[in-house]
């Protein structure tokens, strides 16, 4: 059998042809490819009446690549597994770019009338605007958008009889976790489900009592890349990047989240998570 020979010219343009495709996919294809997934996640000390259905959406990142409609999109998608508790974790904007505020504060206003919603600030929101008033713009939108700001705070929730406090923190990066603050309420729970928007966050809360705790901030690596992983995960430690691992005494659910950053995604699709908690 005659092997066939390529001239280094055909070889070249074999190369760049296949990088550019690949480099097309991760900006026009995957970003925009919604991934809905189902997780049960059981509690070791918690004792619901029934299971909680949680859905857990973050970092997304509204801006010149992440469109309200898309947004829209996947808060439809998550709608359709029936939650009864909405989680945002963070990063509603894209520091520095223009979005659709007027569409987006809509957006959020549909999600919020499906099912309660909590929410916590993320790094984008707070931490790196030079502009001082970019946290107090986007509390103000997530006010309007029915969204209820956890900032170091708890609420309480009873959900088929059972009674589950949510706890929220400010973001790790700008120092403005406040895990004291944030469990003051001394009132006993079936559940406590913690939201902070990073991971490496999770040592600050050794002396509080959770069960869950929901996070983002990774875009679950963003690109993940054959034999080598994720370069692009801004966490210490990388074992948290996504998916639903143990801690200590607790669980925590990392999402990949639904926006980017810079619009680019390889071999991590944006996730709408639900969870059935029990």
């Amino acid at each position: 059998m005659e092997m066939v020979k390529f001239s280094r010219r055909q070889i070249v343009l074999g190369c760049v042809t296949g990088v550019t495709a690949g480099v097309g996919y991760a900006r026009y294809v995957e970003p925009g490819w919604l991934e809905l997934t189902t997780k049960q996640v059981k509690l070791r000390g918690a004792s619901l009446h029934r299971p909680l259905r949680v859905l857990h959406l973050s970092d997304l990142h509204a801006s010149e690549f992440i469109s309200a409609p898309f947004l829209q999109s996947a808060f439809e998608m998550g709608a359709a597994g029936k939650p009864d508790v909405i989680c945002l974790t963070g990063d509603y904007i894209t520091q520095g770019e223009r979005y659709n505020e007027a569409g987006y504060e809509k957006a959020l206003r549909w999600l919020s009338g499906i099912a309660p919603c909590f929410g916590v600030l993320g790094n984008h929101d707070a931490a790196w605007n030079p502009s001082p008033g970019q946290k107090t713009k986007v509390t103000a939108l997530l006010e309007r958008g029915g969204i209820r700001l956890l900032h170091n705070r708890s609420e309480y929730l009873s959900v088929g009889g059972s009674l589950v406090r949510f706890a929220g923190v400010g973001d790790l990066w700008i120092r403005q976790v406040d895990p004291i603050a944030a469990f003051s309420d001394p009132r006993p729970a079936e559940a406590t489900i913690l939201l902070s928007h990073n991971p490496d966050s999770k040592e600050l809360f050794l002396d509080q009592d959770w069960d869950l705790m929901l996070c983002g901030h990774t875009h679950g690596g963003q690109l993940i890349i054959p034999k080598y992983g994720t370069p692009y995960a801004p966490v210490k430690d990388k074992r948290y990047v996504a998916g639903l691992l143990p801690y200590e005494y607790g669980l925590i659910h990392v999402t990949r989240g639904v926006g980017t950053v810079h619009g680019y995604r390889l071999n991590c699709r944006p996730e709408v998570s639900l969870l059935v908690v029990s």
